[in-house]
C-alpha cells in the first residue's frame, strides 16, 4: 500500500507508530511503550499549539513540535483509546481489512475511516470529526456517588468537549468488580452529565478508565474512593 505523505503524513506514520507500539507491548509486557506517545500528546494538548490531525500536511508547521505530534503520536494513540472502549482486536480486524482493501493502491483520508465503518458497522463521524479535525480535548471525571438502600447512583461528567464513549469500573466492598460503559451518544446529545445505577453491593470505589488507555486531560477526576 502506498500513503501520500505530503496529503496525509499520519496515515504512514501515525499507523505505523500505532503498529509499532502494539507489537512492542506484546514482546515486552512490563515496558510501556505508549507513555512517551500519550505524553507527548498530553504536553501539547490544550495549549493553543496542537495542530489538527487531518489537515494538508504541507500545512503542518516545519518547526513546531505539533508537527511531530499530529503524524505520529496522536493519531497512534487516538486507535489505542478507540480499542480501549470498543475492543483491542476489533481495531486491529479493521487495520487488516484496511491494509487487504487497500493492497497496490493508494488510499485517502476517508477510505481509512469508510473501513473502520466498513468493519465495525458503525457510523463513527464522531470520532473522525474531533480526533482528526479539531483539537478539542477529553476530560470526564466522577461528578458523585450517592447510595441509597441497595441502590448507588453514579454521576459521570463531561468537562471536555472531546465526545467518547466512557469505561467505568465499579468495585464493592467485598471485592467484586463490574465495568460500564456510557454510550457516546449520551455525549453526542450535549448532555454534561450522566448516570449509572448499580446495585450489586456497597460499593467501595468508581474508577474512570481503569487501564488509561483514554486520551484523558485530567486523571485527578477519574476516581472516587469511599470514606
Amino acid at each position: 500500500m502506498g500513503v501520500d505523505e505530503k496529503s496525509f503524513c499520519w496515515a504512514e506514520e501515525g499507523v505505523t507508530t500505532y503498529n509499532e507500539n502494539d507489537g512492542y507491548n506484546a514482546f515486552f509486557p512490563k515496558e510501556n511503550a505508549w507513555d512517551p506517545k500519550i505524553n507527548g500528546y498530553f504536553r501539547i494538548a490544550g495549549t493553543g499549539n496542537e495542530i489538527e490531525i487531518g489537515r494538508h500536511t504541507d500545512n503542518y508547521p516545519i518547526t513546531s513540535p505539533a508537527r511531530g505530534i499530529a503524524a505520529y503520536d496522536k493519531p497512534a494513540t487516538l486507535l489505542r483509546a478507540l480499542g480501549g472502549v470498543i475492543g483491542h482486536e476489533k481495531v486491529i480486524g479493521a487495520l487488516r481489512e484496511y491494509a487487504n482493501r487497500w493492497a497496490f493502491k493508494y488510499p485517502y483520508d476517508q477510505d481509512f475511516f469508510n473501513t473502520f465503518e466498513d468493519v465495525l458497522g458503525k457510523d463513527m463521524d464522531w470520532f473522525w470529526t474531533s480526533g482528526w479535525f479539531t483539537t478539542w480535548t477529553l476530560d470526564h471525571g466522577v461528578q458523585s456517588v450517592t447510595q441509597k438502600g441497595k441502590k448507588t447512583t453514579i454521576v459521570i461528567e463531561d468537562n471536555g468537549n472531546f465526545p467518547m464513549m466512557t469505561l467505568v469500573e465499579v468495585t464493592y466492598t467485598n471485592g467484586q468488580k463490574e465495568t460500564l460503559t456510557l454510550p457516546v451518544t449520551d455525549w453526542l446529545k450535549g448532555s454534561r452529565t450522566s448516570k449509572l445505577e448499580v446495585s450489586k453491593g456497597v460499593v467501595q470505589k468508581v474508577e474512570i478508565d481503569p487501564q488509561q488507555t483514554s486520551m484523558d486531560l485530567n486523571r485527578a477526576n477519574n476516581v472516587w474512593t469511599k470514606k
